[in-house]
């Protein structure tokens, strides 16, 4: 009797073994070789075909978690930044705030300053 492979082999291994199972159980119909083959062959085909709907299935949800986790990272990172370009901006508006009051104080004794201030 053929042997399965592990259920954690490769998909394109668990083809080859199905088509093998397949024409081996073929064969066993053809021949009339008692119904125990044809039980045993139509079992291990089962089980063979089961590993491989689950590794096809653990392959798709595992893909589809790794790209909704990339995503939700990129997301992350681009909130973050976001984050981090509004402190920036609050702290040159600060600044800005800061030399606009200064210079307001010194339009009073400066031409030069008051005309700055008209320009901005």
């Amino acid at each position: 009797m053929l042997k399965l492979s592990a259920a954690s082999s490769s998909p394109a291994l668990q083809v080859f073994e199905f088509i093998i199972l397949f024409q081996v159980l073929l064969y066993t119909i053809a021949l009339g070789h008692g119904e125990w083959n044809v039980v045993t062959a139509c079992s291990s085909l089962f089980s063979l075909w089961q590993n491989m709907a689950e590794a096809v299935l653990f392959d798709f949800v595992g893909n589809i978690v790794a790209s909704l986790a990339s995503q939700a990272i990129q997301e992350i990172g681009l909130a973050s930044n976001v984050r981090k370009d509004v402190e920036k901006l609050k702290n040159k508006l600060s600044a800005i705030k800061v030399v606009l009051l200064e210079a307001e104080e010194q339009q009073a004794n400066n031409d030069a300053v008051n005309d700055w201030l008209r320009e901005f």
